[in-house]
């Protein structure tokens, strides 16, 4: 088991990416998460087997995907399935909380 650090720039925007990759990460059985950044990047967090983490990387490598950087780490158990980070939800909630 690794842990994938992967922070992704392309034209990506509006192609349906992260649910590409929330689909690819599932059929895998990834845990972890996608992430959308204000700038237009994407960061990924994957934990799973290093065999099944190359197969993602090779097909998260899309023709709209301009470089990917990788880093690997141990694994750290905190996740329990494969999810989008919705920045505007999260926005949403966090508001919402101040309100209280």
């Amino acid at each position: 088991m690794k842990r994938l650090i992967a922070h992704v720039s392309g034209d990506i925007k509006g192609v349906g990416y992260s649910g590409i990759v929330v689909s690819l990460a599932r059929t895998l059985d990834l845990k972890g998460y996608i992430e959308i950044l204000p700038d237009g990047r994407v960061f990924i967090i994957a934990e799973g087997p290093k065999e099944d983490l190359a197969r993602f990387v090779k097909a998260i490598r899309m023709d709209w995907v301009k470089e990917i950087l990788i880093d690997y780490r141990e694994p750290t158990g905190e996740f329990k399935n494969f999810y989008k980070i919705d920045p505007s939800q999260e926005e949403r909630d966090t508001a919402g909380q101040e309100c209280f």
